[in-house]
């Protein structure tokens, strides 16, 4: 079987199984770009596939450059999105019958060191609003997306998919499809209300509507979001917090923790699988316990 049908086949399938747009895309990357190495090597069957000539492609990552775009090497994260791509992949072959052994099986992720993600504080926020045109479409479209991220801590693939039909003001919540179509309940504030409230009603939106669209009323991209993104943290001049939509999830989480969130609650609004994907945002509030740390040190009560 040609690598080539088979990719198309796990395509097909994660998409039949409601796998999110992006999620996809980087699938589709990612395998496109194991494909183009094989067919360097020669390989084209799928059966000729050997656990050795995955594990030389994983190394062959760690040792070129970042995707044949950019300077340096490949992440630990890029990496570990291969590995999935790949062990997926073949899970689906094995599963179906159509490959009686799976040369994945065995191949690990690599650990990856925890970073310190910075997130935004309020007052950069204010900034960064400031500098996004109220009178502008795209300017208006733009400051909604951004509260909607912040204030319900949602995926870009969850906010670009909200409908009309998929906001229950009544009850102050927003239906969210996550990963895996996974169905929740997510609560929302009065600025948001209000928001949602006048731009539905500025553009006659029906129930089957999408919310956030382009000017011609098509769909919009995590990609094209990023790109305004980027140009409005420019010109507001942040420097030490990346402005792309996750930071404003990764915001949220942190500032319902700080005002003494509930970690379980959390975790649901997230939509988190496990508490311990929810339990990072907990570790990575360096900065409180440093402030906490000061208040109470022992070793600075001593006379020294």
């Amino acid at each position: 079987m040609l690598i080539s049908d088979v990719i198309n086949q796990t395509l097909s399938y994660a998409k039949s199984r409601g796998f999110a747009q992006e999620t996809l895309k980087g699938y589709s990357t990612c395998l496109h770009l194991t494909l183009k190495y094989l067919t360097k090597r020669g390989i084209k069957e799928i059966e000729d596939v050997t656990y050795q000539i995955l594990e030389d492609y994983i190394n062959y990552l760690k040792e070129r450059s970042r995707l044949d775009f950019k300077p340096g090497t490949v992440s630990i994260s890029t990496i570990n999105k291969h590995i999935k791509a790949i062990r997926g992949c073949f899970k689906y072959l094995h599963q179906t019958k159509r490959i009686k052994e799976n040369p994945s099986e065995n191949l690990t992720y690599f650990r990856r060191v925890q970073k310190v993600i910075n997130s935004f504080s309020v007052e950069q926020l204010h900034v960064l609003l400031s500098v996004i045109p109220i009178n502008t479409f795209i300017g208006q479209r733009e400051r909604l997306l951004i509260l909607t991220l912040v204030d319900c801590g949602l995926r870009i693939s969850e906010a670009l998919a909200l409908q009309v039909n998929n906001i229950f003001f009544d009850q102050h919540v927003i239906k969210v499809y996550g990963k895996g179509s996974k169905e929740r309940l997510v609560p929302f504030g009065r600025n948001a209300e209000k928001a949602m409230r006048q731009w539905i009603m500025a553009h006659s939106l029906t129930n089957e509507d999408r919310i956030f669209f382009s000017r011609r009323r098509k769909t919009i991209t995590g990609s094209g979001v990023r790109m305004h993104l980027r140009r409005y943290g420019r010109k507001a001049g942040i420097k030490n917090v990346e402005v792309r939509p996750h930071i404003f999830r990764h915001t949220f989480a942190v500032m319902f923790l700080r005002s003494g969130g509930n970690l379980f609650i959390l975790q649901r609004i997230m939509g988190h699988v496990s508490l311990d994907m929810t339990q990072r945002y907990c570790n990575l509030l360096i900065e409180d316990l440093q402030k906490e740390h000061r208040k109470h040190s022992p070793g600075d009560k001593l006379k020294w």
